[in-house]
C-alpha cells in the first residue's frame, strides 16, 4: 500500500513539473503587447516553481536527510521569491509604463511615497523570513514518511507573507482594472487575483497543516499551485494582447501629437479621400461609404487614402479583412488594427501580432459583436472602420444573412463619432442584390478604371 502510495505521489510531481515547464515555455514563446516585463516575470516564477517541484521529486525518490535540508531552504526560499516576482507582476500591470526595464518600474512605484513605502516594506519582510529560515533553521524532520515541520512562529510569519499575496496584489489589480474600458480586460483582471488567492491557500492548507492521517498530500497541494500558474498564463497573455490591440494605437499617436507639438507648429492635416470626393471641411466624418471597387484596379490606394485621413484626424482605425488582401497588404505598415476574417476559429482569438485579432468568417453574430465591442471600448475618441469585402460575405453566407448583417452593424455604429467604409466588388451580384446594399447606404461611391465616381453622397 505504501509504496503504491509513493508511486502515485511521485507521479503527481512528474506531471506537475510537466505541466509547469510546458507553460512556462508557452509563455516565453507568446508575445505581450500592454504591462510591460510581465512576461519575463511570469517565466521567471516559472523557473522557480519548476526548481520547487526538482527539489520535491528529489525528496520522494532519494529520501535522505540531506536532500531533505536543501528541500526546505531552497524550496522555502524559491517560493517566497514567486511571492516576490508576482507581487512586481501586479506592479506592471498597475502602473501605465510603457518602456521596459525594471529599473523603469521601480522608479514608476518611486513616485508615490504610500506605494513606495508598502512595496518596500513588503520586500523588506520577504528577505527577513528568507533569513529567519537560514539562521534559525525553523523545523524537524519526522520519519514514515520522512517529511518536514515548520515551528508554530515560522509558520505563523509565512502565513503572513501568503495573507499579503493574497491580498496586496488584489488591490493593485482592482487598481487597474478600473483604469481600462476593455470588458475582456475588466474580466481578466478579476480572474488574475481570485487565482493568485487560490495559489495561496493552496500552498498555506498543504504545505503548513499536516494531514491528519499522517499521508504526505504536498504533491498535490504543488499540483494545484502549477495549475494556478498555467491560468495564470493563459489569463494575462489574452488580456495583455487585447489590451494593446485597442490602446496601442492610441497611446501611439497621443505620443506623436505630443512630441510634433512641441517641435513644430501644427499644421492642417492632409485629406485625400474627402477631397477626391469634393467634400467640404468638416463634413467628411460621421459618414458610412459603401465603395463598389473593380478587383482588376488598385483600388487599395483609394482605402488607403482614406485610412491616412482618418489617422491624420487622430481615429482610431480597424480593418476587417483577410491576411494577405490587397487592402491587408497596403495597411499593415500602418497603425490600423485588424480583424482578420478566418475560416479556422469559430470565435475572436487572440493573435501574437499585436495589431490583429482573428474572428470567424461565417459567424455574422460574432463579428457583430466584435464591431460593438470596438465602439464600446472608447466612448471619446472617433473611431473608423473598413469592412473588406460585402461580397465575401453574400457569396458565403447569401443575401438573405448578409443584408441583416450590414443592417444590424450600420445600425450599431450609427453615431458621428463612427466613418466607415463598406467594400463591394462591382458587377460580382446580381442586380437586385446590388440594389439592396445600396439602398442601406445614403453615400455610395464607385472606383474603377477612371478612378472615383460618385454615384451619390448624402
Amino acid at each position: 500500500m505504501a509504496d503504491a502510495l509513493t508511486l502515485v505521489m511521485e507521479t503527481i510531481e512528474a506531471v506537475t513539473l510537466a505541466v509547469t515547464i510546458i507553460s512556462g515555455y508557452y509563455m516565453s514563446r507568446q508575445g505581450t503587447t500592454s504591462y510591460n516585463d510581465a512576461k519575463n516575470l511570469i517565466v521567471a516564477v516559472h523557473v522557480l516553481f519548476a526548481g520547487v517541484m526538482s527539489l520535491e521529486f528529489a525528496r520522494t525518490v532519494l529520501a535522505t536527510v540531506a536532500v531533505l535540508h536543501l528541500y526546505v531552504v531552497l524550496g522555502t526560499i524559491f517560493i517566497l521569491l514567486c511571492v516576490e516576482l508576482l507581487t512586481i507582476l501586479a506592479w506592471s500591470v498597475y502602473l501605465p509604463i510603457r518602456k521596459s526595464g525594471i529599473w523603469m518600474l521601480l522608479s514608476g512605484i518611486s513616485r508615490n511615497r504610500l506605494h513606495l513605502s508598502v512595496f518596500v516594506g513588503g520586500t523588506a519582510y520577504i528577505v527577513f523570513v528568507i533569513g529567519y529560515l537560514l539562521i534559525v533553521s525553523p523545523y524537524k524532520f519526522q520519519s514514515s514518511p520522512l517529511t518536514n515541520q515548520f515551528d508554530p512562529a515560522f509558520l505563523a510569519l509565512l502565513f503572513t507573507v501568503l495573507l499579503l499575496f493574497m491580498t496586496y496584489p488584489t488591490t493593485l489589480f482592482i487598481g487597474a482594472r478600473r483604469r481600462t474600458t476593455l470588458p475582456n480586460v475588466k474580466n481578466a483582471l478579476v480572474l488574475l487575483p481570485i487565482a493568485w488567492v487560490c495559489i495561496g491557500l493552496d500552498l498555506l492548507v498543504f504545505n503548513a497543516i499536516p494531514h491528519p492521517s499522517g499521508i504526505d498530500l504536498l504533491p498535490v497541494g504543488y499540483f494545484i499551485a502549477a495549475l494556478g500558474l498555467a491560468a495564470t498564463s493563459t489569463i494575462f497573455r489574452r488580456a495583455s494582447l487585447l489590451a494593446g490591440f485597442f490602446e496601442s494605437r492610441k497611446t501611439d499617436s497621443a505620443e506623436n501629437i505630443h512630441g510634433s507639438s512641441q517641435s513644430q507648429p501644427a499644421k492642417a492635416a492632409p485629406k485625400p479621400f474627402s477631397k477626391q470626393l469634393g467634400l467640404k471641411e468638416d463634413s467628411f466624418s460621421g459618414r458610412k461609404f459603401l465603395l463598389e471597387v473593380e478587383s482588376s484596379t488598385s483600388y487599395e490606394r483609394a482605402v488607403s487614402d482614406f485610412v491616412t485621413e482618418l489617422t491624420n484626424l487622430d481615429y482610431s482605425v480597424f480593418v476587417f479583412t483577410t491576411r494577405g488582401s490587397p487592402i491587408y497588404n497596403s495597411l499593415k505598415s500602418g497603425r490600423s488594427r485588424f480583424y482578420l476574417l478566418s475560416t479556422t476559429v469559430s470565435y475572436t482569438t487572440v493573435s501574437a501580432v499585436p495589431s490583429e485579432v482573428l474572428v470567424p468568417q461565417s459567424d455574422p453574430a460574432v463579428l457583430l459583436d466584435a464591431i460593438q465591442k470596438t465602439t464600446e471600448t472608447d466612448t471619446i475618441t472617433p473611431i473608423g472602420i473598413v469592412f473588406d469585402s460585402v461580397s465575401d460575405f453574400i457569396v458565403s453566407l447569401g443575401m438573405e444573412t448578409s443584408y441583416k448583417f450590414l443592417k444590424k452593424t450600420l445600425e450599431a455604429i450609427d453615431s458621428d463619432r463612427i466613418t466607415a467604409l463598406f467594400l463591394m466588388t462591382l458587377s460580382a451580384h446580381e442586380e437586385r442584390e446590388t440594389n439592396l446594399v445600396k439602398s442601406l447606404f445614403s453615400n455610395q461611391l464607385r472606383f474603377g478604371a477612371k478612378g472615383f465616381e460618385v454615384n451619390r453622397l448624402a
